[in-house]
């Protein structure tokens, strides 16, 4: 029976805590569907907190944090413009991460802004995952002397009409003297409908400096082209490229284009995409040919060279800067060749051995023969 009742209370201790743990774990979170909400839920948030979209909302005014690190998941819901709208001051931008906050965005959509969808500003730190904005005044995201960092973002058309401006990079008059400079950071993917300043940066009015910082696994990257920021994809492709911007001071890597080597091997070749400026070991370059796949399993690779006739074999401590085309040299293994198979002899026997094998026969039977008789007779 005692051990009947600890079983129960043992049950019933379960139970509540089943029931208590995902409202704990819930605790730092919030949902809202309204503006007010919206408002309210970020002014009793702390560090960590994440506030959830229950439906779309539009707001009256600017959203802006400091001191705080909050995530605000859209859950697929729109953020947009109320017609009562009132910016504050210069901000009209729906919401700005400030002086030491960081803002996390997630599934969101963001549209109709009067201004700019979201911004850095001063330090601020803004996260972007899975987020939409379009049909912003002014710009889609602005960079403005504050963190940025990209990991899924799509840019409609943002800017005036004869214009776009996805992302800017900028640094307000009034933070001249700040020491914190605008930093973009790649760390997953940009797509856009737009193929012109998907990344912007004024070239009327130019920041001084900024930094650019590519994850090295992040599919999209940014690099300076001549005078031009541009996206590449995972293929180190152009997909969007800014206009001329002359006079920057920046820390941004330098864009290598593709450039092809091209291996000959006999009659046929292969093509390796390699970026400008870089080398490649002879082992790396083996590692690209199967000669069974080509149909040269009978051949042997027996290194590489810069012509034809195979006198100057290719140096690959050098850097390729361009299309450049190699040859392998291939020898044709030796098969060793296979004993004939013997023939059956069915030719008649005939001569001495016929005659001697025909006596020997006889002999045997008379043999038999006379033993047989002698058998009789006794």
């Amino acid at each position: 029976m005692k051990n009947l009742k600890n079983f129960i209370l043992f049950f019933v201790l379960l139970v509540v805590a089943l029931i208590l743990i995902p409202n704990l774990s819930n605790a730092e979170s919030a949902s809202v569907g309204s503006e007010e909400d919206l408002l309210e839920a970020i002014e009793n948030a702390d560090n960590g907190d994440v506030i959830t979209l229950t439906n779309s909302i539009s707001l009256s005014a600017p959203i802006e944090l400091n001191n705080i690190n909050i995530t605000i998941n859209g859950a697929g819901n729109t953020i947009t413009k109320d017609d009562d709208w009132q910016p504050k001051g210069a901000n009209g931008t729906f919401i700005t991460a400030g002086e030491g906050a960081t803002l996390n965005l997630v599934n969101i959509n963001l549209t109709n802004s009067q201004k700019y969808g979201v911004q850095a500003y001063n330090g601020g730190y803004v996260i972007l995952d899975n987020v939409n904005i379009s049909n912003c005044g002014y710009g889609g995201v602005l960079v403005n002397a504050g963190t940025v960092e990209v990991r899924k973002v799509y840019l409609g058309h943002n800017g005036r009409e004869d214009s776009n401006n996805g992302i800017e990079i900028a640094k307000s008059a009034t933070l001249s003297g700040d020491p914190s400079e605008p930093i973009l950071k790649m760390n997953g993917t940009i797509s856009s409908d737009q193929t012109k300043n998907v990344i912007y940066v004024d070239v009327n009015d130019p920041v001084a400096n900024f930094q650019v910082v590519n994850e090295p696994d992040s599919p999209n990257k940014i690099f300076l082209n001549d005078n031009k920021l541009v996206v590449t994809n995972q293929n180190n492709e152009i997909i969007f490229e800014s206009d001329e911007i002359e006079d920057l001071e920046l820390t941004i890597e330098n864009y290598a284009r593709n450039i092809t080597l091209t291996v000959n091997l006999m009659e046929q070749s292969i093509n390796i995409t390699i970026q400008e400026g870089s080398t490649l070991s002879e082992d790396e370059v083996r590692s690209y040919i199967d000669l069974n796949s080509l149909g040269l399993g009978n051949y042997t690779l027996d290194g590489f060279y810069v012509d034809k006739d195979f006198t100057t074999a290719y140096d690959f401590t050098q850097v390729f800067e361009d299309d450049t085309t190699i040859y392998a040299k291939l020898t044709l293994v030796e098969q060793p060749s296979e004993p004939l198979p013997q023939e059956q002899d069915s030719t008649p026997k005939t001569g001495y051995a016929n005659t001697l094998e025909i006596a020997l026969s006889v002999i045997a039977l008379s043999a038999i023969g006379l033993v047989v008789l002698n058998r009789k007779e006794f």
